[in-house]
C-alpha cells in the first residue's frame, strides 16, 4: 500500500511539471508537424505524447480568439450587390482565419464608353396615397383610407419620392402608374411628339411621366397609343391635365402637381377618377376594383441616352436610338388602391306580418365592384293621421324599446352617427329585422335601409308602413276616382286562423297581389307595385279613368231600350228592401227574368236581405246598406247603380273576444258619388268586424272634406289591424253576365291590364 501511494505522488508531480511547460499561446511546445495534425478539426486537443511530439502531455488545448475584419476597400461594400467580390480576413489565432466578402459597387455606366447591358438602374422610387380629412369622410360619416368613391377620396392626394444611388441631380424622368391588381404597367419605350391629349391602351392601366428640362422639372407626358405606345407631352408643370382612356375620352384628371428636389425628388399631386359627378360632359370611367400602384425614375443615361451625345463616333457606339427610353420597366411597387364609382344596389324593402304586433322587415343589397361594409336601419314616426305614438321593440321580442322621433328636414337618413338608428351592422348584405310595433296606432312609420360599399358609396331604400287598416282584392275592382287611404300587406304563413276569408278565395300567400284600381290622391310611395315574379299582376294607383261621371244616367237611358222579355220592373216608389229579392217580383216574372228597379229617391237595404235571383237597381238618390247582404245560390247576383252616395253600415257583430268576424255584402256597388264604409261605433278597445264584398266597389265622386271617393272609416282592433284587411273585395263572373244579359255588350268591367301588362 505504501508503494502505491509513492507512485501516485510521483505521477501527480510529473503532471504539474508538464502543465507548467504550456507555452504563452496556450499550446504545448510540440513540433510543427504534430501541432498541424492535431489542430485539424474536429480535433481540439494537442496530445504532445503523440508520434512526432516533444513531450507526452495529452491534456493541453488551444483556444482561438475573436478578431475584427478590416473595412472594405473603397469602391466596395459588404452588401451583396451581385457584382464581383474580394475577400478580406483577420487572424483568430491557433491557425484559424476569419473571412468576409467585399462586393463591387457598380460604376456609373456610360453606354458610349463600355458595354452597359448589365447596368442596373440605381435609382429608387416609392409612392403612397395620402387620404386625409375631410376628403376621406363623407356626409354620412363613412371613412375610407384605401379607396376612392363617388363621395370620398376623389380627388385624393398622392406623394411619390424618387432617389439615386449616385446623385439625385442625375434624375431626368420620374413616373407614376396604376395598374389593375395582378397586372403590370404598360411598357412604353418611346417618346413621341407633343399632342393635345393621349390615349391609353385600356382603362385599367394608366399613368404619367414628368421630365426635367434644363435643370427644372417641367414637361408632363401621358401615354398615347399610335403604331406603338408612346409618351407624348401634353402640358407643363403648373397646369392640370387629364389621362385619356382607350376611346380617347378623359378618364383621370391630375391637379395641383408640384415637384421639389433636395436629397430626393418629391412629387405631390391630386388624382381624380372621372364619373357622373365630376362635372365633365364627355368622359369614360376607369376600371373599378383594386389597383397596384407603381413609381419609377430614370437618370440621365437610364432615360434617353442618345440625347447626351453630339460626337458621331460615340453615337455610333450606342445600342439605343433617338427618343428611345433605356430603362422603361424598372417599376417599384407601392400602395394598393381601390376605385369604386358605383353605389351598391338594394332590393325593394318588404315587410311581413308575423302576428298582431310583430313584423319583419327584409332587406337585401349587393355590390359588384367591391363589397358591402356598413348597413344602417333608420325609422321615423309620421304625425300624419297618427292616433297613438308608442314605443316599438327591436329586436323583437327581447330587444330594447324605442320611441321613434318625428323626422325633421335636418335628419340625414343613413348617417352612421345619426338619430333613430335601429341597427348598424358590418359586412352584412342582407338580413331579417324583427320588431314589435306595440301600441302604435294610425298614420305611418317610415323605415329606411342604407348600405355602404368599401368606397363609402351608399344607396337608401324606404318602406312606408301604414299602421292603420289595409285592403285586398282578388279578381275584382276597388275603384276610387278620388283616391283612398289604403295599403297592402305581405303575411307570413299561419297568421290567418279563420275560414271566412278562405271561402271567398283569399289566402295569406296572395294577400299582397291585389288587382284593384286606386286613382287620384293615393300616396306616391304606392304608385306601382310590380309582382311579375309572383303572378305577373300589377297594383296600380294614380291613373285616370274615362268613366268619371253620369254613370247612373248612362244606364238609365240604356234601360229604356231593354226588351221587356229579359226584365221585370219593381215598383219605382220602393224605399227599402227587406227579406228577399223574390218578395218584390211581379207575378209571373220570378223565374227567368232580371229584376229591375228604378228607385226615384233613396233606398235602404236592411241587414239579412237575401238576393235570391238576379236584380239591377238604378237609384237616383243614396243607397244605405246594413250588412249582411248575401245570395242564396252562387248564381244569384245583384247590382246597384247609384247616382248619389253609398253608405255601408255596421251590420251585426260577428267578432268574438278571441276571433275577428266579417260583415258580408254579395253585390256589385257603383256610385256616382262617394262610398262610405262607416265605423261600427264600438268602444275603442273592442274588437270590430272587417268587411267582405263579393262583387266590386266603384266610386266616381269626391268627398268634400277628404277629397277621396271611397272613405274607409271602419277600423280594426290593434291585434287585428296588421294581420287582417279591413276591406276584402272579390269579383265573380256572374255580375258581368248579368249586365251583359240586360244591356247587351255593355259591361261593368274596367280594364286595368290595358297598357300595363306586357303579356
Amino acid at each position: 500500500m505504501k508503494k502505491l501511494f509513492i507512485l501516485i505522488s510521483i505521477f501527480f508531480t510529473l503532471s504539474l511539471f508538464f502543465v507548467d511547460k504550456v507555452s504563452a499561446d496556450g499550446c504545448t511546445p510540440c513540433d510543427a508537424a504534430c501541432k498541424a495534425y492535431w489542430s485539424t478539426p474536429p480535433r481540439t486537443f494537442i496530445p504532445c505524447n503523440s508520434p512526432g511530439c516533444d513531450d507526452g502531455d495529452d491534456d493541453d488545448t488551444c483556444t482561438p480568439h475573436s478578431c475584427t475584419l478590416p473595412a472594405c476597400p473603397e469602391g466596395t461594400t459588404s452588401t451583396n450587390t451581385g457584382y464581383p467580390a474580394k475577400s478580406v480576413s483577420c487572424d483568430k489565432g491557433c491557425g484559424e482565419t476569419k473571412t468576409g466578402m467585399c462586393y463591387e459597387i457598380p460604376p456609373y455606366c456610360d453606354p458610349a464608353k463600355e458595354d452597359c447591358d448589365e447596368y442596373p438602374n440605381w435609382t429608387g422610387a416609392e409612392v403612397e396615397f395620402k387620404p386625409v380629412k375631410p376628403s376621406n369622410t363623407n356626409i354620412y360619416d363613412c371613412t375610407s383610407n384605401i379607396s376612392s368613391g363617388l363621395s370620398i377620396n376623389n380627388p385624393v392626394a398622392v406623394e411619390a419620392k424618387y432617389s439615386s444611388s449616385v446623385d439625385v441631380k442625375t434624375l431626368e424622368a420620374v413616373y407614376f402608374w396604376m395598374s389593375k391588381a395582378g397586372t403590370t404597367p404598360t411598357e412604353i419605350q418611346w417618346l413621341g411628339a407633343s399632342r393635345s391629349s393621349g390615349k391609353t391602351r385600356n382603362n385599367y392601366s394608366f399613368g404619367f411621366m414628368v421630365r426635367k428640362v434644363s435643370g427644372s422639372w417641367k414637361e408632363i407626358y401621358v401615354p398615347y397609343l399610335g403604331d406603338k405606345m408612346y409618351w407624348v407631352k401634353v402640358a407643363e408643370v403648373g397646369s392640370d391635365f387629364t389621362i385619356e382612356g382607350p376611346t380617347g375620352k378623359a378618364m383621370v384628371r391630375i391637379t395641383n402637381l408640384t415637384l421639389s428636389q433636395t436629397n430626393k425628388v418629391v412629387s405631390n399631386f391630386n388624382i381624380e377618377f372621372l364619373n357622373k359627378d365630376s362635372k365633365v360632359d364627355i368622359y369614360e370611367q376607369v376600371y373599378q376594383g383594386k389597383y397596384d400602384v407603381y413609381a419609377m425614375a430614370n437618370d440621365t443615361f437610364g432615360f434617353t441616352p442618345y440625347d447626351n451625345y453630339t460626337n458621331p463616333d460615340k453615337l455610333n457606339k450606342l445600342p439605343y436610338k433617338a427618343n428611345q427610353i433605356r430603362f422603361y420597366k424598372d417599376w417599384r411597387k407601392g400602395d394598393q388602391w381601390t376605385v369604386d364609382l358605383t353605389p351598391p344596389t338594394v332590393d325593394p324593402l318588404s315587410m311581413t306580418i308575423n302576428g298582431p304586433t310583430e313584423v319583419s322587415l327584409f332587406w337585401n343589397s349587393q355590390d359588384n365592384e367591391t363589397r358591402i361594409t356598413n348597413s344602417v336601419g333608420n325609422a321615423f314616426r309620421l304625425k300624419q293621421d297618427m292616433i297613438k305614438n308608442a314605443e316599438i321593440t327591436y329586436p323583437y321580442p327581447d330587444g330594447s324599446t324605442f320611441l321613434l322621433n318625428f323626422q325633421k328636414e335636418s335628419d340625414l337618413v343613413g348617417k352612421l352617427t345619426g338619430d333613430n338608428i335601429l341597427w348598424k351592422v358590418l359586412n352584412l348584405a342582407n338580413r331579417e329585422e324583427k320588431m314589435g310595433l306595440g301600441l302604435n296606432r294610425g298614420g305611418y312609420i317610415d323605415f329606411f335601409v342604407t348600405t355602404f360599399d368599401l368606397a363609402c358609396n351608399s344607396t337608401t331604400k324606404q318602406l312606408r308602413f301604414k299602421l292603420g287598416e289595409w285592403i285586398q282584392s282578388r279578381g275584382g275592382f276597388f275603384f276610387s276616382q278620388g283616391g283612398t287611404s289604403v295599403d297592402v300587406r305581405e303575411l307570413s304563413s299561419n297568421v290567418w286562423l279563420l275560414s271566412d276569408l278562405f271561402e271567398y278565395g283569399f289566402t295569406e300567400s296572395t294577400a299582397d297581389l291585389s288587382t284593384e284600381l286606386l286613382t287620384g290622391t293615393v300616396d306616391s310611395v304606392l304608385n306601382l307595385r310590380i309582382l311579375l315574379n309572383r303572378n305577373a299582376s300589377y297594383r296600380v294607383t294614380n291613373i285616370t279613368n274615362p268613366y268619371t261621371k253620369d254613370i247612373y244616367y248612362t244606364y238609365f237611358k240604356k234601360l229604356k231600350n231593354v226588351s221587356p222579355d229579359v226584365m221585370t220592373q219593381i215598383d219605382p216608389a220602393i224605399k227599402s228592401l227587406n227579406g228577399k229579392l223574390s218578395d218584390y217580383c211581379l207575378e209571373g216574372y220570378c223565374t227567368d227574368k232580371v229584376y229591375v228597379a228604378n228607385v226615384e229617391g233613396n233606398l235602404a237595404v236592411s241587414k239579412g236581405f237575401l238576393c235570391d235571383g238576379r236584380g239591377v237597381f238604378l237609384i237616383e238618390g243614396d243607397l244605405n246598406i246594413e250588412p249582411d247582404f248575401k245570395g242564396v245560390k252562387k248564381s244569384d247576383a245583384c247590382v246597384f247603380i247609384v247616382n248619389g252616395n253609398i253608405n255601408i253600415g255596421k251590420g251585426d257583430d260577428h267578432t268574438t273576444s278571441t276571433s275577428i268576424g266579417f260583415d258580408v255584402i254579395e253585390a256589385y256597388l257603383m256610385s256616382g258619388g262617394v262610398i262610405n264604409i262607416l265605423n261600427e261605433n264600438k268602444p275603442l278597445n273592442a274588437r270590430k268586424d272587417a268587411l267582405i264584398v263579393e262583387g266590386g266597389l266603384i266610386a266616381f265622386g269626391k268627398d268634400p272634406d277628404t277629397g277621396v271617393s271611397i272613405n274607409i272609416a271602419r277600423e280594426l282592433h290593434l291585434q287585428d289591424r296588421h294581420p287582417y284587411p279591413v276591406v276584402n273585395v272579390v269579383n265573380h263572373v256572374k255580375y258581368g253576365k248579368l249586365i251583359n244579359a240586360l244591356f247587351g255588350g255593355e259591361k261593368l268591367v274596367f280594364k286595368s291590364e290595358i297598357g300595363l301588362k306586357p303579356f
